[in-house]
């Protein structure tokens, strides 16, 4: 079959399009077909950590990289396909497309920063907690997926090969793991692609701070923020909005962390496409409406790291963010 595209940017087609296999899962791209070509692109942004006691450096990095997914927005149990990092023509955005996040709607969002652009306007970088918000309440929470049936939300089905924009940083402590997560959305959806862009890694030691460890992050977001501009010139377009956020955990001695900026490509649920409504009009709603059509139940607070029953860190989580809440 060939496929052609004719006419505008259209998410109401786009969605149409991006109706997965699965009744109550989401599916990934790189799996079983959608209805059409279209995908749908979350967020996510979060820390994990574990002792080393019984681990050594190659463990340790699984267990708190797999924490990293079990952590706010539910994905464990995936295999993720790392991709560079687009969402083009056949994709739309969670909270932003489809379900908006209500503080996107209605315009309240306060810029971080401007970011300068050469020969344009200045590019207002946005936080991006309300797309990582609008992302768990699609997905829900790792209590959710193992919860009530009538408490759960559309995780990704278990064991599907999900492709993910993707970064992460790790290491042993004492010292700071970290990720950047950033969306810039193009001024013109019509001519190309939506642009994630992701960093991480590992910084400072047992002395460094807060305070330091958020000015880094303050520098790290600027970097970033300028990146996406050389790559808007690289293909000749330019980006309207940024949404970017960090998130920073310190690793005491003895222990081992991951942070990871993952932004997964995703086909629809069935069942998150309300009976009475087509696919289309879920780019007509806010994430509240969205939700009481389905009548689900409020989600619960989460941790903003994920560790089993009975297990501590010493001296407590010590997190720093930007952009984001502290919540999971």
């Amino acid at each position: 079959m060939i496929v052609e595209r004719t006419g505008a940017y259209d998410p109401t087609v786009v969605v149409t399009g991006a109706i997965g296999p699965y009744a109550d899962f989401c599916g990934g791209t790189a799996g079983r077909g959608a209805s059409g070509t279209g995908y749908v692109t979350g967020l996510k942004l979060a820390v994990g950590i574990t002792s080393t006691r019984t681990l050594d450096e190659g463990t340790s990095r699984i267990v708190s990289g797999d924490r990293c997914r079990v952590a706010g927005s539910y994905i464990g149990q995936t295999n993720l396909l790392i991709a560079t990092s687009y969402s083009g023509l056949d994709g739309v955005v969670w909270g932003l497309d489809l379900a908006v996040a209500p503080r996107i709607g209605k315009g309240a969002l306060q810029p971080l920063f401007l970011q300068p652009e050469p020969g344009g306007s200045d590019i207002p970088v946005l936080p991006i907690e309300p797309l990582l918000e609008a992302t768990r309440a699609l997905v829900g929470t790792r209590d959710c997926r193992f919860g009530p049936p009538a408490a759960r939300r559309f995780p990704p089905y278990p064991g599907v090969h999900l492709v993910a924009a993707y970064k992460s940083g790790a290491g042993f402590g004492p010292g700071w793991v970290w990720s950047v997560l950033a969306l810039a959305i193009l001024e013109d959806r019509n001519v190309g692609s939506n642009l994630f862009n992701e960093d991480g890694g590992i910084y400072g030691d047992a002395g460094t701070g807060e305070a330091a460890m958020e000015a880094f992050l303050q520098r790290t977001l600027r970097f970033v923020a300028s990146s996406i501009v050389e790559c808007g010139r690289n293909h000749g377009v330019r980006y309207g909005r940024i949404y970017m956020g960090a998130k920073a955990l310190f690793i005491p001695s003895g222990y081992y962390g991951c942070a990871i900026a993952c932004g997964p490509y995703l086909t629809l649920a069935q069942r998150a496409v309300p009976r009475s409504w087509s696919a289309a009009d879920l780019c007509r709603v806010h994430t509240a409406e969205w939700e009481k059509a389905l009548n689900l139940p409020p989600l619960g607070p989460t941790d903003p790291v994920f560790l089993p029953p009975g297990e501590t860190v010493p001296g407590g989580i010590r997190l720093v963010t930007l952009g984001c809440s502290k919540s999971g």
